[in-house]
């Protein structure tokens, strides 16, 4: 029997956050119930098992997390603390705007870029200016909520081989034009 692509996507997902073949075919969710299949599948093309395991875990966690949360929040609106809560909601949305803009701003970016390859754009820019935005953009980024990880273990061999200066009032302009455009 043939299978979709999306069945085969769904089951190689569900390989690569770690469960094995037999797990998978005993999952409702999905339609293939051949092990040896799956296995020589993932064996032919190579499937990393458990490779999505870490994702998953962060997710999990997450998740785990905003439960707490939310049992936190009620206990406080329970006792009377309405505005505490008030506060708390108001401060995060306040404090987590700017990942909305970056993203927002990259996804832009990447959209204006791939037009331009693409050649179905008649703007001015070109791919270099596009990627200076985005450039502006993760630094940005980077200033607000710090390195990733990977950044800074790539640039602690580089240190001092690179500075940059961002302008905050272009920067503030450039979030605004991007929120006005997303």
């Amino acid at each position: 029997m043939a299978y979709s692509k999306e069945e085969w996507a769904k089951v190689r997902g569900f390989f690569e956050c770690g469960l094995t073949p037999g797990e998978i075919t005993k999952r409702e969710d999905v339609e293939i119930k051949d092990r040896a299949l799956i296995h020589r599948r993932a064996q032919k093309e190579g499937w990393a098992k458990g490779e999505k395991t870490a994702l998953l875990e962060k997710e999990v966690k997450a998740r785990q997390a905003v439960a707490e949360i939310k049992q936190q929040k009620q206990q406080l609106k329970n006792s009377g603390q309405d505005g505490a809560v008030f506060a708390i909601e108001q401060l995060v949305r306040e404090r987590t705007q700017d990942i909305q803009t970056y993203h927002g701003g990259s996804r832009y970016l990447a959209k204006r870029a791939l037009a331009k390859i693409q050649n179905k754009s008649d703007e001015d820019l070109t791919m270099t200016e596009l990627v200076q935005a985005q450039a502006v953009l993760s630094k940005g980024q980077e200033t607000i909520y710090g390195k990733s990880p990977e950044v800074v273990i790539n640039n602690s061999a580089q240190a001092g081989a690179i500075s940059a200066n961002i302008d905050l009032d272009a920067l503030d302009k450039a979030r605004a034009k991007i929120l006005d455009d997303v």
